[in-house]
């Protein structure tokens, strides 16, 4: 008998006994693989590390034996896990893996599943556009079917993804479908959740009162069952909000419930949040030994949430080593007991081929070996460098908080030199602060003084945005305020060129040839005679006035076509003097809302526009034409990128 012989007859011998051990096992195999799934499915949202360890095995052996809905389940609840872990890239590969399985075997109810996973994957990753497109996949196919109640989740989906992408009438529509739903099934706790969403959405919109009635819902539900993490949030939410509209009392009344309940689920991160807040209403009840005491409370807690994280990072690369130690032996195991079995099945056949199958046997045996060793290898180099990736990657985050915590603290101090609400109230009787800037901090800045009867109010643009443009700004702001207080200067023209020379004189201390400076349009305007007094540098001064005839205009005035700083043709800046009547309108702004890319054929929106705006909207108050305002932006600049910090000033004298 030749060599090709015998192992065609080692080869059908294998072959005969295999399959009727896989015949047999197979029923056997499939029911303990469920038995995984279904126990990490329980223990998923409590132990987390454990139901990721059963799904992996699940996995394992799914693909083992070809097992397409164990290889489906187990990838699809892993892809929940790492949801929950917040490891979005085993996230990706378990959610791809399993929607080829699903799309393989042309299961629909699986693909909407699995896309549904995904799309929360993507929600991490802060893909919105591809979490948008994932869920409207999953919407299509509940509603399709009529199963509503997984129908309102993928709409209340659908709406966080529309949020963060500030498609707001989107996400509020698909928001309150999912409400209406929800209000039909009874699924009250579910509400409670949907109206926490709505709250955070009326609230991006400013809309105060609305998100107020939502939090409030949603605290009611809460309570009623008990969800000591909800109760933090909703009342967390609250304090926030009423924090925002000055209500200062209530304000830290829902803050130090959300800190009681924070300390019940031991939630550093909600707690810091809550610190922060409180500091900030102490810091405007001016008690300020009350704000030093929350925010060394803040500062302790956001150390203890970045150790904790360090810790849980540390901690899951343990538990993943172990988890991967396990999972060797367990092959190991399962080899050995094949081994032993095919041992048995070999004694039953003629001792000739039972010493050709043993032969053939340890040259498979050597072959795992091999193979075994090699794989080892490969993953330990793999750990390693994971391991290195890790450690980058957590000095880049400590770096990127860092930063950004001290630009947010920039701002807060940014918007302290900024002139309160009260100011403007005891000047106007109507009036509008429209305030975007591009970054957190903004080159953008208006300055308001009253003195005697007197007042000096401005809107200026300094050069850039950002880090850069805030520090611009604060040069500039500096050199207007000296102008008037320590020259004592009163006419608009005089405190520019002061303003200019102070500025020039602060930049030439520098060895760089520094040209930075501001565009600007100044006020004076006295109270009691309504004479306005009125200079310009590049941004011009609109007036809403009715003529003699009746008849709306807006009345333009020029600037001067140079900067505040250095130019290469500077002149002393011209000073307008205009009287104004009861029921006029000012406007003094930066070129920023003009400047927007957008439309339909994303241009710019120009000044010709924003007349057109003013215009059509004179007979609303100031607070209705802000709203219009900002909401004509949104929808003008859609998509695109903001270009630059925007700042509007509407008075009504």
């Amino acid at each position: 008998m030749n060599t090709k012989r015998i192992f065609y007859f080692l080869f059908l011998i294998i072959v005969f006994i295999n399959s009727e051990y896989c015949f047999s096992n197979f029923s056997q195999d499939t029911i303990q693989i469920n038995k995984l799934i279904q126990e990490a499915r329980n223990i998923g949202w409590n132990d987390t590390r454990k139901s990721i360890e059963l799904s992996i095995l699940a996995r394992e052996k799914s693909t083992n034996i070809n097992y397409l809905k164990g290889m489906f389940d187990a990838n699809q609840h892993l892809t929940m896990c790492y949801y929950i872990t917040g490891e979005n890239d085993l996230g990706l590969n378990s959610g791809f893996t399993a929607l080829k399985v699903a799309k393989q075997t042309k299961d629909i109810v699986w693909e909407a599943r699995i896309s549904n996973s995904l799309g929360l994957i993507y929600m991490n990753l802060e893909n919105y556009n591809e979490a948008k497109r994932l869920f409207s996949i999953v919407l299509k196919h509940h509603d399709k079917k009529n199963d509503q109640k997984n129908l309102a989740t993928a709409l209340n989906n659908l709406s966080n993804a529309c949020l963060y992408l500030k498609e707001y009438d989107n996400s509020l529509d698909y928001r309150l479908k999912s409400i209406t739903i929800r209000k039909k099934l009874n699924l009250e706790n579910d509400l409670g959740d949907s109206y926490n969403d709505l709250g955070e959405t009326y609230s991006i919109l400013k809309e105060y009162n609305k998100a107020l009635y939502y939090f409030k819902k949603c605290l009611e539900i809460k309570r009623k069952y008990e969800d000591f993490e909800m109760i933090a949030l909703s009342t967390m939410n609250l304090g926030k909000t009423y924090l925002t509209i000055n209500q200062l009392a209530k304000s830290k009344e829902y803050f130090s419930i959300a800190e009681e309940f924070s300390k019940k689920i031991h939630s550093s991160e909600y707690l810091t949040i809550v610190y922060e807040n409180l500091a900030l209403v102490y810091e405007k009840e001016k008690q300020f030994s009350k704000q030093a005491k929350y925010l060394k409370l803040y500062i302790e807690n956001r150390e203890k949430l970045l150790n904790e994280k360090s810790l849980e990072s540390i901690n899951n690369l343990q538990i993943k080593h172990e988890t991967e130690n396990k999972q060797q032996k367990i092959e190991l195991l399962n080899k050995e007991r094949k081994i032993k079995d095919n041992e048995i099945l070999l004694k039953r056949n003629q001792i000739k081929k039972q010493r050709l199958f043993m032969w053939f046997l340890l040259f498979i045996i050597l072959f795992f070996i091999v193979f075994i060793v090699i794989i080892t290898r490969f993953f330990i180099q793999k750990r390693k460098a994971h391991q290195l990736i890790s450690i980058q990657k957590k000095e880049i985050e400590d770096k990127h908080i860092e930063i950004t915590s001290s630009i947010t603290y920039a701002k807060r101090i940014q918007s302290a030199i900024l002139p309160q609400d009260d100011t403007f109230n005891e000047v106007f009787r109507e009036y509008f602060i429209y305030y975007i800037p591009k970054d957190i901090v903004a080159g953008d800045f208006y300055w308001m003084i009253n003195e005697n009867n007197t007042v000096y109010i401005a809107a200026a643009d300094c050069t850039g945005h950002g880090v850069p443009g805030a520090l611009v700004s604060v040069v500039c702001y500096n050199a207007l305020n000296r102008s008037v207080r320590e020259f004592g200067l009163t006419d608009p023209g005089k405190i520019l060129d002061k303003t200019r020379e102070i500025v020039v004189q602060e930049f030439e201390k520098s060895n760089e040839d520094v040209k930075d400076g501001m565009d600007i349009s100044l006020c004076i305007l006295d109270i009691n005679t309504n004479l306005l007094k009125w200079s310009g540098a590049n941004n011009p001064l609109w007036i809403l006035s009715k003529n003699s005839d009746n008849v709306l205009e807006l009345i333009e005035t020029k600037p001067n076509k140079q900067p505040i700083g250095k130019f290469a043709h500077s002149t002393f800046f011209n000073t307008h003097i205009i009287q104004l009547q009861k029921g006029d309108e000012i406007y003094l702004f930066t070129d920023g809302y003009q400047d927007q890319f957008g439309g339909v054929q994303n241009k710019k929106f120009k000044q010709k526009q924003m007349r057109e705006l003013l215009l059509d909207n004179y007979l609303k108050n100031m607070d209705e034409k802000r709203n219009i305002i900002h909401t004509n932006f949104i929808s003008w600049k859609k998509d695109n990128e903001q270009v630059d910090d925007i700042t509007i000033l509407g008075l009504k004298i």
